[in-house]
């Protein structure tokens, strides 16, 4: 129901596990710690796409998202490439760079992991989608969700991935 006229996609909750409806997709809201939230939530997707075989699926993705300081460790040096970018406003001479976003697509582990950084003098944000092509079939998507420790995978996969981001040391985990 709309707030205050505000309207956003219904967020349902029910039995353990949180599912936003969308027009092109279902969300599954999870909560890392939680092992049985997750599985159940894998679970119910998975019978999902069993029960609808003839859905057309373009893509399957599990996204992670960190809150981080600014600038932190390795994030420094991926943008220290835009630092003097501000000097080339002549007109200001105090101009400077003050807010930084960028974003990638790395080929591993047999799908696409997306990332996307953002930092300005106050926060950063650190997002990570794993995304799968499953060639539009629900059964190719179902088969991928039914895989053991998927989702314990890729949270060790990404938490090591944005440690070493916000360390200052690449080798360490």
């Amino acid at each position: 129901m709309p707030v205050q006229g505000i309207t956003g996609p219904a967020r349902l909750t029910f039995e353990g596990i949180s599912i936003t409806p969308a027009q092109d997709a279902l969300l599954f809201h999870l909560v890392p710690e939680d092992a049985a939230m997750i599985a159940k939530s894998f679970d119910v997707a998975r019978r999902i796409l069993e029960k609808l075989p003839h859905t057309p699926i373009a893509a399957m993705g599990i996204n992670f998202a960190y809150e981080v300081g600014p600038l932190e460790g390795q994030l420094t040096k991926t943008v220290a490439w835009a630092d003097d970018i501000g000097e080339l406003i002549e007109d200001d001479p105090d101009a400077k760079v003050v807010s930084r976003n960028w974003q990638l697509g790395i080929a591993a582990m047999g799908h696409l992991v997306n990332l996307a950084c953002q930092s300005n003098a106050e926060s950063g944000s650190i997002t990570v989608n794993h995304h799968y092509e499953v060639e539009g079939s629900a059964a190719r998507a179902a088969e991928t969700l039914a895989s053991d420790g998927l989702f314990e995978r890729l949270l060790a996969t990404t938490n090591q991935l944005v440690g070493r981001l916000v360390k200052g040391d690449s080798n360490e985990g």
